[in-house]
């Protein structure tokens, strides 16, 4: 049996006898030893540790596991493992709005639109809410870059040009204008509304 074995195996027998708090640290030196060895490996190891964390009601600390393991797995392209991750972060602490603008990406990455607009539009209200329109409006282009969501990027323009960002609207509506064309659709609609 390996060290990286051997520490598994005294953490899983830590947390048959509810030791929490040694468990979590085998597992961690079990993770630093995996990243050692060139990892990636044992991922799941962030997630077992996440949920010790929750056992002994340390929830900031839980989430930055979950967060963890959400980038890596997006990192070792297993999306909708990240996506599990960000959705276990929602379920206990739903205050983390930043998470809404990442699953929309995510979900844009693997091709869920639908799911992608959803989670976007509760990051944008949320964002809205609490008076952080600039942000909304940075997650939102960010969003319609990734999704290629050319719908989108024109409520972008509308709600810049609303805002007084006429610069920055007609730049999203060339954007628009520009992917319809490579698409070969007719773009005359967009470009009158630039016109305006």
């Amino acid at each position: 049996m390996t060290t990286f074995q051997k520490l598994k195996h005294e953490a899983r027998r830590a947390e048959q006898r509810s030791d929490w708090r040694k468990a979590i640290n085998l597992y961690r030196e079990a993770l630093r030893l995996d990243e050692r060895r060139g990892g990636p490996d044992e991922l799941g190891l962030f997630n077992r540790i996440g949920d010790l964390h929750i056992r002994l009601g340390e929830v900031a600390q839980a989430v930055e596991c979950y967060e963890t393991a959400a980038d890596r797995y997006a990192e070792n392209q297993l999306p909708t493992s990240a996506v599990a991750l960000c959705n276990k972060i929602l379920r206990v602490a739903p205050e983390r709005t930043d998470i809404f603008r990442r699953l929309a990406l995510l979900h844009a990455a693997t091709g869920l639109i639908v799911e992608a607009r959803s989670s976007l539009m509760q990051y944008v209200d949320r964002m809205q809410a609490a008076g952080d329109l600039e942000a909304a409006l940075e997650g939102v282009q960010q969003f319609a870059d990734v999704a290629g969501d050319d719908d989108i990027r024109l409520a972008i323009a509308e709600l810049l040009a609303e805002r007084g960002h006429r610069a920055q609207a007609v730049a999203q509506m060339r954007l628009a204008a520009a992917n319809a064309r490579r698409r070969g659709e007719d773009a005359t609609a967009i470009e009158d509304r630039l016109r305006k």
